[in-house]
């Protein structure tokens, strides 16, 4: 996640406690306890993630952070929210400077993402990220799914106007290998051994197999 503070403050709405009735300030320390959680992430590990270390990291009480989240699980749940709203964000701001057409905007999804999986911030924090979904739903795979709507529904958007016959489940069996594809990329092409020169060529031949995959059967 390069730079991934969001451009708007953070909107909890549906993630904190429906009996919790916060002001405006109340509302900004709970987006302030989801961005130190992300900060362990990015700068730590996922075996500092926890309630006492995102304490001691806002220099505050233990208290203070359960007032607004019980425990590490909801607090996971509300990073997952607060990832979603980021991306959504970036996803417009990519779609927003694109050629104005559908391959145009699925080459600029596909490098979109290329890029941002090579980007070492990105990485060290999904793969932190990633233990503690598994651990917080006991493997059902349930939290890891909603990590990534965000990311299969663009895709998936972006293939159906590609291919504007295909139903809505096959464009989205197509977007979850083109995201398997990148998920997969961000443990094996680590960013700090590649050449420029590789990587373009890695881009090139990215884009041209999720072109293929998106297209498939398609004349």
């Amino acid at each position: 996640m390069n730079n991934p503070e969001p451009a708007e403050p953070v909107d909890l709405k549906g993630v904190l406690p429906t009996d919790k009735k916060l002001s405006p300030t109340g509302r900004k320390t709970a987006a302030d306890i989801v961005e130190a959680a992300c900060e362990i992430l990015r700068a730590e590990n996922y075996e500092s993630f926890s309630m006492q270390g995102i304490a001691r990291r806002m220099g505050r009480r233990l208290s203070n952070i359960q007032y607004y989240f019980k425990g590490r699980d909801d607090l996971i749940r509300a990073v997952i929210h607060h990832i979603k709203q980021v991306y959504d964000r970036r996803y417009a701001a990519v779609l927003a400077r694109a050629e104005d057409s559908p391959a145009g905007r699925f080459r600029a999804v596909i490098e979109f993402n290329f890029e941002d999986i090579g980007d070492n911030d990105t990485r060290h924090f999904f793969i932190q990220l990633w233990p503690l979904l598994s651990t917080a739903d006991n493997y059902s795979g349930e939290l890891m799914q909603r990590l990534y709507v965000p990311q299969l529904q663009h895709l998936a958007e972006r293939i159906r106007e590609l291919v504007p016959t295909l139903t809505p489940a096959e464009a989205m069996i197509r977007a979850d290998i083109i995201a398997a594809l990148f998920e997969g990329m961000m443990v094996t092409s680590p960013a700090s051994v590649d050449t420029r020169e590789h990587r373009q060529r890695l881009k090139e031949s990215v884009v041209r197999t999720a072109f293929a995959i998106a297209t498939e059967g398609e004349e």
